[in-house]
């Protein structure tokens, strides 16, 4: 990834073809899709599978995500596709053991499935966290080790710029200066996946 050109951000460049942008797409949120399976007790090897299959749905719809329109938010459909790939393991699951239902209990089973996976404000800060990391990761060798602790502890951790500036030895200004910057180029950067910086930490 050039730091250069992020003035054409991560879906564009996913949308363009670009299979460095794919990667780098799949590294930023399969974390989390992993996550959601493993939370819900999927083994190791099914959680991976059902990873695949959700960034193949992605894949296929990506021209349908409106990353232009700021009521819509990347995490939450690839959230929405996920919790349908996993209540579709558990259907699976079900029919291997060969356990009879009728329609009524496969439906009641279907939507506890998505009861389970709806999304809870400890679930969004747990991902918001991640999500910083990961794209912190992405810029880390740009922007260097400092701008990276410094977005960690204010974003993340929720310390103060005072207190991030007496770990770093320098000015709670130039915490904050700092900050702006790497959340202007992070934003830039991925334009359509920012909700996970729309706040004022």
């Amino acid at each position: 990834m050039s730091i250069s050109s992020t003035s054409v951000t991560l879906l564009r460049r996913v949308l363009d073809g670009e299979e460095t942008a794919w990667s780098e797409l799949v590294h930023l949120y399969g974390g989390l899709v992993y996550a959601w399976c493993r939370s819900k007790g999927i083994r190791e090897n099914d959680s991976a599978d059902i990873l695949q299959q959700v960034f193949q749905v992605v894949s296929q719809e990506m021209t349908t995500f409106r990353f232009d329109d700021p009521k819509t938010s990347f995490r939450g459909w690839l959230f929405g596709i996920a919790r349908h790939k996993i209540a579709d393991h558990f259907r699976q699951q079900q029919r291997r053991h060969e356990r009879p239902l009728d329609v009524h209990d496969e439906t009641a089973e279907f939507v506890g499935v998505e009861a389970d996976l709806e999304d809870s404000d400890a679930r969004r800060r747990q991902d918001q966290a991640f999500l910083i990391r990961r794209a912190c990761e992405e810029i880390r060798q740009f922007v260097g080790d400092d701008a990276y602790v410094i977005i960690w502890e204010l974003c993340v951790n929720r310390r103060t710029a005072p207190e991030v500036a007496d770990q770093l030895g320098i000015s709670a200004d130039a915490v904050r200066t700092r900050k702006s910057r790497i959340l202007f180029r992070l934003r830039e950067q991925f334009t359509g996946l920012e909700d996970f910086f729309d706040h004022d930490s």
